[in-house]
């Protein structure tokens, strides 16, 4: 039971950083263009 749920914390942390530093730039030069 630990060992899944600590992969799936794993996982979902992988897919939260790739999230933030896709949405990073995009945020970034949004704002700037606004």
């Amino acid at each position: 039971m630990s060992s899944s749920d600590s992969c799936m914390d794993f996982m979902f942390g992988l897919a939260g950083m790739a999230l933030l530093s896709a949405s990073s730039p995009v945020l970034g030069k949004s704002v700037s263009g606004e």
